[in-house]
């Protein structure tokens, strides 16, 4: 009876190696390790991930594209968002916009306020629970972004603030699904 413990050990120890040879994912070469308080050096650029090219299409007469999502820009910003697939469509108040102008890298304006219409259709009072506690108009999630009050996320501005912050730490994959359908992932 006290073999057979060494014995199926031994069997996980040869399943496991075989798996590793087989499998296609490449094996990390060993690293040396980084002294307690230092800082490890950066990667090299080659394996740096860059954050991708905001994919959005000119439709003409003001109005661009990016994903399921349309947007009519005028001289001071957007005027009119839409879905293609629903139809439904929403406005971003003055103060929406100068949030995002404040807080988001030039570069991401138009993702950001497609992503508050897909989270929230730009309502400040949107409150998504069950599985998350996500508040205003990015939707953030106070179980993973505690540090957020109610109070902060219920204004343009705090909201901004805390969904750039989480930009800079997640990129776009904060918000899976709207992400996925503006094609930003």
């Amino acid at each position: 009876m006290e073999i057979l413990p060494i014995v199926l050990l031994g069997f996980a120890v040869i399943l496991a190696a075989s798996y590793m040879r087989l499998s296609k994912r490449p094996m990390l070469p060993p690293q040396e390790p980084v002294p307690m308080g230092e800082v490890p050096p950066p990667p090299p650029p080659w394996e740096r991930i860059e954050k991708p090219r905001i994919p959005s299409h000119d439709l003409g007469n003001g109005w661009r594209t990016m994903g399921i999502v349309q947007t009519l820009w005028g001289n001071d910003g957007p005027v009119l968002t839409r879905r293609s697939d629903t139809g439904g469509y929403a406005s971003i108040p003055p103060e929406g916009w100068a949030a995002v102008q404040n807080n988001f890298p030039r570069d991401t304006w138009e993702a950001f306020v497609n992503i508050a219409f897909l989270e929230s259709g730009f309502s400040l009072d949107a409150h998504a629970t069950g599985i998350e506690d996500s508040m205003g108009p990015w939707q953030v999630n106070r179980w993973a972004w505690p540090q957020y009050s109610p109070e902060r996320l219920r204004t343009w501005e705090g909201n901004a603030s805390a969904a750039a912050a989480i930009y800079e730490i997640q990129g776009f994959d904060a918000w899976w699904n709207a992400s996925g359908m503006l094609g930003l992932r």
